[in-house]
Parts: structure tokens; C-alpha cells; sequence
């Protein structure tokens, strides 16, 4: 039940993950810990588009854990996390504030941005949610800020939600008509190799970047295939002639 999400998130396989998760979850009568069981939804529903659901879960999940005395659960960041990005896809401002809120005091002693696995998903959020709002600057300074010093452990291993910052650096780039943008999607295009979620947001960004509608159409199909919906129809906006499906 753990890695099932864990490890199609790690690879951008959405649906796979979402699917075999609440496969997992109806097969096993889970009573003990349910802020665990919740918590690996939440992140793969925002992703989806899904930010009703995602929105009921993550409540469930920090009910439970509130429930449960609030153990020590520095882990559930990146989780907490989904929940403001499912708030601040929707302009629901003052729930996404809480939720980021709830996010830094799961361990008030360390920075969100400098946690190994919350970081990359910090990251990822705020800039994802500005680049949706429109603001450029601050969702380039934020992915800036992680692309210059990502945290790693001990032994130099990045975390396994990496990729999507990197990728969406290039996006935002792209989108900016950034002098650094061609570089950033280049290197971006390493860290999508094997996240698939990922790879269609560096051809977002190339198709961006080369006012190419094949590209754009393309990487449309690649969210979509992955049932990423929300990204699917940011995507055709892109495209003037499927604005209205979008």
C-alpha cells in the first residue's frame, strides 16, 4: 500500500498509480494509521485534476492524524503539499495558505524548502500554482532557488519528486521567452526520462518555446494519456483552435 503510489508518482504514471492505489486500499481492511492510507491519494488526485476529491481526502487525512495526538509525521509533507496545490490550482487562496501553513509545522524546525522530499514538492507547488496565476517572475525565482541548491542525502541522492520541478523550470522558462530556456529544457530532459509526467511537461515547454503546435499537441496527448487533466487543458489553451475543448 505505501509504494504503490510512491513508486507510480516516481515515474509519472498517474493513472496506473491512482488506479492501483485504490485497488490496494479496497483490498485491505487498513484500520490502524488511516492519515497513512489518505495521505498517498492526495498528491496523485491534485495531479489528476481531481481537487474536489483531493481537497476531502487530504481533510480525512489530517483529521485522522490530529486524532491519532499528531505523532511526529514529518512525512506527510509532500502530501499536505497536494492539498495546497489542489487549492491553489482553483484560486482558493486563503485554504492554500493553511494548508502550506499546515505543511511547515509538520517539522517547525527545519525550512519546507531544505527537506529532502518536501522540497521538491514545495517547489513544485508554488511555482506551479504562480505560473497559473500569471506570475512568472516569482514561479522562475522559486524553481531558481531549488535548481541552484536541491537538497539531497547524505549520499548525494535527490529525491524521487525532482523531476517535476526541473521539468517546470523549463515550462516557466519557456513561457517567459527566457534566454536561459533552451538550457533548462535540455536539462530537464535527463531528469524526464523515466517520469512520464514529467517528459510531457518538456514538451510543453520545447512546443512553448518554438511556437510549435505539433510539439503542444503532443505533449496534450502525452498529460492526457496519463489522465492528467488539468495539464491536458492548460495545454490546449496553447492552441487557439482547441480553446473551447480545453
Amino acid at each position: 500500500i505505501n509504494m504503490v503510489a510512491e513508486s507510480g508518482r516516481a515515474a509519472g504514471e498517474l493513472r496506473e498509480a491512482l488506479a492501483l492505489q485504490r485497488a490496494a486500499l479496497d483490498a485491505y481492511d487498513v484500520q490502524t494509521r488511516p492519515h497513512h492510507t489518505a495521505a498517498k491519494l492526495v498528491v496523485l488526485l491534485a495531479l489528476t485534476g481531481r481537487f474536489d476529491e483531493a481537497a476531502r481526502t487530504a481533510e480525512r487525512m489530517w483529521s485522522a492524524w490530529l486524532a491519532a495526538g499528531s505523532p511526529y509525521a514529518a512525512w506527510m509533507g509532500p502530501y499536505v503539499l497536494g492539498a495546497a496545490l489542489a487549492h491553489g490550482l482553483r484560486r482558493h487562496e486563503a485554504a492554500c495558505q493553511e494548508w502550506l501553513r499546515r505543511a511547515a509545522i509538520l517539522k517547525p524546525s527545519e525550512d519546507l524548502f531544505r527537506r529532502r522530499n518536501a522540497a521538491a514538492v514545495a517547489t513544485f507547488t508554488v511555482a506551479r500554482i504562480a505560473l497559473h496565476a500569471g506570475e512568472i517572475e516569482r514561479a522562475r525565482s522559486v524553481t531558481a532557488q531549488y535548481l541552484d541548491d536541491p537538497p539531497t542525502t547524505a549520499a548525494g541522492a535527490l529525491s524521487y519528486y525532482d523531476p517535476d520541478p526541473r521539468a517546470l523550470a523549463a515550462d516557466i522558462a519557456a513561457a517567459a521567452r527566457s534566454p536561459d530556456a533552451a538550457a533548462l529544457i535540455d536539462a530537464a530532459a535527463h531528469a524526464a526520462e523515466e517520469n512520464r509526467w514529467a517528459a510531457a511537461c518538456v514538451g510543453r515547454a520545447r512546443g512553448r518555446l518554438h511556437r510549435d503546435h505539433e510539439l503542444i499537441q503532443h505533449a496534450a496527448h502525452g498529460f492526457a494519456d496519463i489522465d492528467a487533466r488539468f495539464e491536458t487543458a492548460c495545454t490546449l489553451m496553447l492552441l487557439s483552435e482547441r480553446v473551447t475543448e480545453a
